[in-house]
């Protein structure tokens, strides 16, 4: 998965987490994660490091079934952290 496909991935969950259908971002968001796993290998430690921290917030998020957090740790943390480090 390129990085023009992780962002439309990271926009069809929030759209997803919008519209209510919270099954299905649940879903992809499963899938997305799947990626950053793969893709984390080829990261340096500091990298590395801040994505954790951004799936830790995820994690929190979810856990809490705050799915507005959700959207906004993809939409202010997530997405510029790959446009970033991961282009």
């Amino acid at each position: 998965m390129n990085l023009t496909d992780i962002i439309n991935h990271i926009e069809e969950i929030e759209k997803l987490i919008f519209d209510f259908n919270i099954k299905e971002a649940m879903q992809q968001f499963a899938k997305l994660t799947e990626v950053l796993i793969q893709v984390s290998g080829n990261l340096p430690p500091s990298e590395l490091a801040e994505l954790f921290l951004i799936i830790k917030e995820l994690n929190a998020a979810l856990l809490n079934k705050d799915y507005l957090l959700l959207n906004d740790i993809l939409e202010y943390e997530l997405k510029p952290f790959t446009e970033t480090n991961l282009s």
